[in-house]
């Protein structure tokens, strides 16, 4: 697979820093890099990218909004949001913008890397753990009842990452009877009968990350 990325960035540094680690990346042939949202649209007439890292605070753009704007128009592409900022708003608007993913500049490389070969290989949408922290604590505040309690998550989490049901009982000092109940209201309340499913469900919702594990 060759992918062609894109970066918007209106400060040059972070620009070429992002192009670095991108070109030592085998599989994306090609990285643009652009100031503003206007130059990438004028080159989207001409090339199609696969991957997009957009800036949330430019110049005179909301990057948010234009990741908006690009999934309300079918963008084909995958768009990881890129913020210096820790403002859980910022994760939760990227969230419901439906961004594939959301990383900090500041980030490590191998995070970095992990978060495009989630979007970009595995197809799926990477927040990191503490970012699914707050879009998780957000669903169960705003919402008048959450899909699954914390310690259902806590439980639906472990079992995504492939531990018995003693194990998890050790990890969240619980008996194996309870973790049995909490499995089972998991599986009665999301329909589902086994843990690909779980899998699944959880990735599609944002609230896992198989490449984590």
């Amino acid at each position: 697979m060759k992918c062609k990325a894109a970066i918007i960035d209106d400060h040059v540094g972070i620009r070429e820093g992002f192009r670095a680690i991108l070109n030592r990346i085998p599989y994306i042939d090609k990285v643009a890099a652009f100031s503003d949202f206007k130059s990438f649209q004028a080159e989207m007439k001409y090339e199609q990218f696969n991957l997009l890292l957009l800036d949330i605070n430019l110049k005179n753009e909301n990057g948010l909004e234009i990741c908006k704007q690009l999934k309300n128009k079918e963008f084909e592409g995958k768009i990881v949001i890129i913020s210096s900022f820790t403002d859980p708003s910022f994760i939760l608007n990227a969230h419901h913008f439906e961004a594939d993913g959301f990383i900090f500049k500041d980030a490590e490389l191998n995070e970095i890397r992990l978060a495009i070969d989630t979007v970009v290989i595995n197809n799926n949408r990477y927040f990191n753990y503490e970012s699914l922290n707050i879009i998780f604590n957000s669903i169960q505040k705003n919402n008048s009842k959450p899909e699954l309690t914390a310690i259902e998550m806590k439980v639906a989490i472990h079992i995504c990452e492939g531990y018995t049901t003693k194990q998890i009982a050790s990890k969240l000092e619980l008996g194996t009877a309870t973790i049995n109940t909490h499995r089972h209201r998991i599986w009665k309340k999301l329909d589902i009968h086994k843990a690909s499913e779980l899998v699944t469900y959880m990735i599609s919702k944002g609230y896992y990350n198989s490449s984590l594990t």
